[in-house]
């Protein structure tokens, strides 16, 4: 059966495969001129603060941790992962569970609530460019926020844990260190652009098939209307296409946060790939609806507070995601570099805390 299926998509692919190589061309230059430089500096400055010891180092850190019940480096991956990109969380806390810091167990637990979109997405596009409204942009993040440490909160936590360190780590940093975490940024951003290609081909399948007009008669909702909502949920990058529904801006917010929050089957694709071995979709989806519906609800409450137009404006063609025009990328590129610079004259730099602190 699934040869069969996987031939048939051979043929339909051949069949159209001058529109299936535009749509991969414009995948693309959307990954090379967008996506990459975007949460390139994001990726690497948040393995970076794993591997030298960072993340971990802070003494208000661990006491939160000790509150919550939960090893100190679950804790810092998710206070990470909400400001470096939708994959990043689950790519260190495999990181930390390849090294020992986690177990398994405890990795594929939180994979799903250390993830989210960042100021990048949520504020620099989502607010300033689509809702034309920084305030907008802040109130979707820190409503995905709240609605993710809900959720850390009141998940079951893992049988066994790793015991509560009582002292902070050695924080260290050198060449090495850097070479590693840059060539494990790159293998990263390598699955994530494949991943991004591949949902630009499934899409593309569905409309060759006319699966969105076959939901629209079963669902009785109008094609225009349920195709953007559903190729945001599959794939975040296209969610400036609800935004020409027409509908009034108090109701794309909450669409909007939800969608943002759901983070789209591509980037929980991203996730399973970059995350510990064992990591199950379902399991993911599932936390992340959750999650959505939560984050659109406090959106909703809020979403008084927020100056914003009446109806949404008409976006050209060319809108992505990550075209925000945030200075949040190019300032974390710069640290990279500053780090580069740094790793490059092999310093070393190791701090150690004594018992007494």
């Amino acid at each position: 059966m699934i040869a069969a299926g996987l031939l048939a998509g051979t043929a339909l692919l051949a069949q159209h495969a001058e529109k299936v190589a535009a749509v991969l061309a414009q995948r693309i230059s959307y990954c090379l001129e967008t996506l990459i430089p975007s949460i390139f500096g994001c990726m690497l400055l948040a393995d970076l603060l794993c591997r030298s010891g960072c993340m971990t180092a802070g003494r208000g850190l661990r006491r939160i941790a000790q509150r919550l019940h939960l090893p100190p480096t679950v804790c810092g991956v998710f206070a990470v992962s909400q400001i470096a990109g939708y994959p990043v969380g689950a790519a260190l806390l495999a990181q930390e569970a390849e090294r020992g810091q986690i177990s398994h167990e405890t990795a594929r637990r939180y994979a799903a609530v250390c993830f989210g979109g960042g100021p990048a997405f949520l504020v620099g596009l989502a607010g300033a460019k689509l809702f034309g409204s920084a305030a907008a942009g802040w109130l979707l993040l820190a409503a995905a926020v709240c609605s993710n440490f809900l959720l850390l909160v009141i998940l079951p936590k893992p049988q066994f844990t790793q015991p509560m360190p009582v002292h902070a780590p050695e924080i260290t940093l050198n060449a090495a260190a850097v070479t590693q975490s840059v060539s494990r940024t790159l293998r990263s951003l390598a699955g994530i652009s494949g991943t991004v290609m591949l949902f630009g081909i499934l899409l593309s399948a569905m409309d060759f098939l006319h699966v969105f007009d076959f939901l629209s008669r079963i669902l009785h909702i109008p094609a225009q209307t349920l195709r953007p909502i559903l190729t945001s949920a599959a794939d975040i990058t296209q969610l400036a296409g609800i935004f020409r529904i027409g509908l009034p801006f108090r109701v794309l917010m909450p669409l909007a946060a939800g969608l943002l929050s759901f983070g789209g089957c591509c980037a929980q694709m991203q996730t399973c790939a970059l995350g510990v071995s064992g990591l199950r979709m379902g399991r993911l989806m599932a936390v992340r609806l959750c999650a959505a519906l939560l984050t659109a609800l406090l959106t909703a409450l809020f979403a008084p507070l927020i100056p914003l137009p009446d109806a949404a404006a008409v976006f050209a063609p060319a809108a992505a995601v990550s075209r925000s025009g945030s200075v949040l990328p190019g300032l974390m590129i710069l640290c990279t570099g500053l780090f580069t610079v740094c790793s490059g004259r092999q310093y070393r730099i190791s701090f150690s805390r004594s018992k007494s602190q």
